[in-house]
């Protein structure tokens, strides 16, 4: 078995670092226009739950989040803090390091675009739609099965 560890590239740690400042800083006015305004005084309310939500967010992505990578045979496990993700080879077609050119105008279709990685369903050009555990896009591996998905 072969174990790979894994780090974020430069635009997941730095949507990694922004999130909860966001998520704070919403709260925070929300929060204080609450207690400041006269008539309003539920817009706290509502800050304090953008806030409570945002962290449950952001603890569920860091659960979610590719730590290391380990190849045995007929798999690829991916290992996160939740259960891991196992990927059964069996008949591959094909395993190769994408270029710049196949994830070239990638788009998040469904999932996670940076937040302590890149999980979900995303589309490019050079792979239609496609299933991603990743934490950097420039060393990204991509595994096509025999049916070519």
């Amino acid at each position: 078995m072969q174990h790979f560890s894994c780090s974020l590239d430069r635009s997941a740690k730095l949507l990694t670092a922004i999130f909860p400042c966001i998520i704070i800083g919403n709260s925070a006015v929300l929060v204080a226009l609450g207690f400041f305004l006269p008539g309003v005084s539920y817009i706290a309310a509502v800050g304090i739950g953008v806030g409570a939500l945002g962290l449950l967010t952001m603890a569920g992505l860091a659960l979610y989040a590719p730590k290391a990578y380990e190849v045995s045979d007929g798999c690829v496990t991916i290992k996160r803090p939740a259960p891991d993700a196992t990927i059964f080879l069996g008949r591959t077609a094909d395993v190769q390091v994408a270029d710049k050119q196949t994830l070239a105008g990638t788009i998040k279709t469904f999932g996670n675009g940076g937040v302590f990685g890149y999980t979900g369903w995303f589309r490019s050009r050079g792979l239609g739609s496609f299933r991603a555990y990743a934490t950097r896009w420039d060393t990204a591996v991509v595994v096509r099965g025999a049916n070519g998905k």
